[in-house]
């Protein structure tokens, strides 16, 4: 029963973005990377941040972060995925 009240919470919250999220899964595939190697090298990017502070659960996550952390995207060709807060 938790699941699933769970699973329907998780609904809510993402479906205003579920179409950005589905262009952003799209984009990655696009780029042949993948969702963290996307999100982090979009972020890196951006001249505003200077550093990028993640949290990790496994020595398996540490491991992908720190392969991620070396991609660069542009982020003028991420510009149609943002999500925008009204």
């Amino acid at each position: 029963m938790h699941s699933e009240a769970s699973s329907l919470l998780w609904e809510v919250q993402f479906d205003p973005i579920k179409d950005t999220l589905k262009l952003f899964h799209e984009e990655a595939k696009k780029q042949n990377l993948t969702k963290l190697q996307l999100a982090l090298g979009f972020v890196q990017s951006l001249t505003e941040i200077d550093k990028v502070v993640v949290g990790v659960n496994s020595l398996q996550q540490l491991r992908e972060i720190i392969d991620a952390s070396s991609v660069k995207v542009n982020t003028a060709e991420l510009s149609n995925i943002a999500i925008n807060k009204s």
